[in-house]
């Protein structure tokens, strides 16, 4: 846990409670804490990330489908002690409202390392059932229609976030058509951002973290040609 280089391929998944993150904000890395007897350079890795009121994975794999690619990319992982930095290609907002569920994925190579590359990890008896684990040397898992078993355990890999929780504020409004009838399922993007979300059945969007200053929001919808922009200023909250 988190990835496994024992085997070809390797699928894993954590949930992370609420509690123990304690914090909200803008998700921008990730750090993993590993012990390696094999210097890996390049490794090809993917995590996703989503927010869940699950407390554990009894149930089953939640899908990469119902979840937010964050990292697709390649990763050293030097012989030794390290700390392994993971810089997300897109940053996950955290509202702080739910518990946090991390996918880690190492794709179908075509060799596999010593079982001496792992990672530090610790045993939670008071959250069980909240990782789960796949590995195989022939069977490429598809993150997005995982298998229906695994290896459930309590385990939770060391694991650091890089949170940004000042200097942002949130941004919410309504959006209608040329009659005041709510549009639904319009587009809203904070430019330059990873910010976009839509409305709901009531036109109404809700930002719960954007950075504070002057913004430019776009709305588009389809059917319009055009998108709609408007410049905001957020402060901070």
């Amino acid at each position: 846990m988190p990835l496994n280089f024992y085997w070809r391929n390797s699928l894993t998944q954590t949930i992370y409670m609420q509690s123990e993150i304690n914090a909200a904000g803008l998700i921008t890395e990730l750090q993993y804490f590993s012990t390696f007897s094999t210097n890996l350079l390049n490794m090809p890795v993917k995590i996703w990330m989503a927010e869940t009121n699950q407390t554990n994975l009894t149930n089953g794999w939640i899908p990469a489908g119902e979840m937010e690619l964050v990292f697709d990319g390649v990763i050293d992982f030097p012989t030794g002690v390290h700390t392994i930095t993971i810089a997300l290609d897109d940053h996950f907002v955290y509202t702080g409202s739910a518990n946090l569920v991390i996918m880690a994925n190492r794709p179908m190579d075509t060799q596999f390392h010593s079982f001496s590359d792992q990672f530090y990890y610790t045993v939670t008896p008071n959250y069980p059932n909240r990782s789960l684990a796949v590995n195989s040397d022939s069977v490429e898992y598809n993150p997005y229609q995982p298998p229906t078993t695994g290896n459930l355990s309590n385990w939770l890999p060391n694991t650091g976030l890089n949170i940004i929780a000042v200097g942002m504020g949130s941004l919410m409004g309504h959006v209608h058509d040329e009659s005041n009838n709510p549009m639904v399922g319009t587009t809203l993007t904070v430019v330059d951002t990873p910010f976009q979300t839509q409305t709901d059945n009531q036109g109404y969007y809700f930002f719960p973290y954007v950075f504070e200053g002057a913004q430019t929001v776009t709305a588009t919808h389809f059917g319009y040609y055009d998108s709609f922009a408007e410049n905001v200023n957020i402060v901070e909250s």
